[in-house]
């Protein structure tokens, strides 16, 4: 079980870094120089935010398929 547990974790975080760096490459996050440290700052907790939601949501999905499947 903590096997199963440590490569969904590994996955997930491995996803989420990579999605970070193509919106980084595709220039998404906004480069302008006129932008403030705070501007930038709130820019990056958004994101933080919206990830640790998605994350939040797929571990439920993930807990849903675990008792679907493996509860006797």
């Amino acid at each position: 079980m903590y096997q199963t547990d440590l490569l969904i974790c590994a996955r997930e975080i491995l996803a989420a870094a990579q999605d970070l760096k193509r919106k980084r490459e595709e220039g998404s996050y906004a480069t302008d120089e006129s932008l403030t440290a705070g501007d930038k700052i709130r820019d990056f907790l958004l994101s933080l935010r919206h990830l640790r939601i998605f994350i939040g949501l797929w571990n439920i999905f993930i807990i849903f398929l675990m008792l679907v499947f493996f509860s006797h």
